[in-house]
């Protein structure tokens, strides 16, 4: 049994992992935005009081694992959404650490992503240069760096985990854009696309997140996650279709002209990111902490229809 704060639990991954702690067993505490137990901080002199804040209410825990942050600045000015990623991702990530160590906080795991690697065309492994390219990722990047250093000063183990697009029925960002446009009743030219991408499952990441809680190896680590497969944009379009009970209803078509589709559909910056490869090397993984990814897209979406 672990006792244990979920930051950002009322998020995608916060609001399935405390439930699935709570049925293994362990202790999880909720800290949530929605219901102002949990708050970032939008300036110094309020840092500093949520700090102290954070510490007392800490005390007596074992593990924090860290979700708290934002993905998703659409629509803002650029230097408003750079300040709003790093206020967040970054500076929030590190007083959460500092505040931890401060408790006497064992363990504290980091959900960060793997875009800090960049955008695709290589196989990355846990040893790969760090080349972010957007705001969201240079902020998971920096934030990586500061939680160590907390670890590092206060002698607390760190844990990071760089998973990629996390899917389920209810995730956002680009699985819902995805997820529109299997809705859509067009047939759609994409069957000879070869681009693979990895993505996980949110029941593959959180069993990964629970085995990070106690697996003695998983200390100081940086660790990769993805579903055992890779998906062509063909194979996700059709899963989506098959639950929704209909036909696949995909074709053939010429690879300008698909790219033309995706772009009026999706917008070219999205477009951009599906129709390349974004390849991991979980191996690391499996072979140090025994993790294996156990559920298919067609099993996680099923049972989320389900429910």
């Amino acid at each position: 049994m672990v006792r244990c704060v979920v930051t950002g639990a009322d998020g995608f991954v916060g609001r399935a992992l405390v439930p699935y702690l709570d049925a293994l067993g362990h202790e999880p505490q909720a800290w949530r935005r929605s219901d102002n137990s949990f708050v970032m901080p939008t300036d110094n002199a309020i840092a500093e009081q949520a700090l102290d804040h954070w510490v007392t209410r800490l005390r007596g825990v074992d593990v924090v694992i860290h979700l708290a942050g934002i993905a998703h600045q659409l629509g803002a000015a650029a230097a408003q959404a750079e300040s709003k990623y790093f206020q967040v991702n970054t500076r929030g990530a590190e007083l959460m650490a500092r505040a931890s160590a401060l408790a006497g906080v064992t363990r504290f795991i980091f959900l960060s992503t793997a875009k800090v690697f960049g955008e695709g065309g290589e196989v990355y492994c846990s040893d790969t240069a760090a080349r972010p390219m957007d705001l969201y990722a240079k902020s998971k990047w920096a934030a990586e760096q500061q939680v160590r250093k907390q670890g590092s000063d206060f002698g607390m183990e760190v844990v990071v985990i760089r998973p990629p697009l996390v899917y389920g029925s209810d995730a956002k960002g680009n699985f819902a854009r995805l997820q529109r446009l299997a809705d859509s009743r067009m047939p759609l030219p994409i069957a000879s696309l070869k681009n693979r991408r990895d993505m996980i499952a949110l029941p593959n990441l959180l069993e990964l997140i629970a085995v990070c809680l106690s697996h003695p190896a998983a200390a100081g680590g940086t660790w990769l996650c993805a579903d055992a497969q890779p998906y062509t944009l063909a194979e996700i379009i059709s899963e989506l279709r098959i639950i929704r009970g209909r036909s696949p209803a995909i074709f053939r078509g010429h690879e300008k002209s698909v790219k033309w589709l995706i772009t009026q559909l999706m917008g070219s910056d999205a477009a951009n990111k599906l129709l390349g490869d974004f390849r991991l090397d979980c191996s690391a993984t499996v072979q140090a902490l025994g993790w294996s990814p156990q559920y298919t897209m067609l099993q996680t979406l099923t049972s989320d229809a389900t429910r």
